[in-house]
């Protein structure tokens, strides 16, 4: 995680609230890896940012293609579970992932918002995106895409074998 967000340089900063979406269409989960986990490594990578803030995790999947097990499993650890229509069209699966992020962030107050998704690169060119995200850094958030691998995988299970998880919920 180490680059995506400035590191927090004051008061004010440190003490923000952080969204992150973590958008699930063509992602899987690594085996073994627990939704507990994933929060925990989001809250461990902004504290090494200097962010202390409330840390929000939201999982985004098409509707129906989870048990009822699975999503009361990442609901158990506090992690939200948005669905977006089955077969949504790209733009349109994004529009709905930016809505959600735009009422959250309406009630958050500045604040920092990771949007973790496969789909990254085409997000990034999506005018949207661009437009939601202007919007967002001049009135001060900052706001961050990346591939969920940057984050979620293996060596999370190694990390908190080892102690270096330190996230809490």
């Amino acid at each position: 995680m180490s680059g995506l967000f400035p590191p927090a340089t004051t008061r004010d900063m440190s003490g923000r609230q952080t969204c992150c979406i973590l958008d699930m269409e063509d992602y899987s989960i690594p085996d073994g890896l627990c939704p507990h986990l994933i929060k925990k490594k989001i809250k461990t990578a902004m504290l090494d940012s200097g962010y202390r803030g409330k840390v929000e995790v939201w999982v985004c999947v098409a509707e129906n293609t989870w048990s009822d097990e699975l999503r009361d499993k990442f609901e158990s650890c506090g992690i939200c579970v948005c669905h977006t229509s089955q077969g949504d069209k790209e733009d349109q699966r994004l529009t709905m992932i930016l809505v959600e992020l735009l009422f959250w962030a309406w009630n958050a107050g500045t604040s920092n918002v990771l949007i973790l998704s496969k789909h990254h690169e085409e997000m990034e060119q999506y005018p949207r995106f661009s437009r939601f995200r202007k919007a967002l850094e001049s009135k001060g958030y900052c706001v961050v895409s990346a591939k969920p691998e940057t984050l979620i995988n293996q060596s999370i299970i190694e990390e908190e074998q080892s102690g270096k998880l330190r996230g809490y919920f």
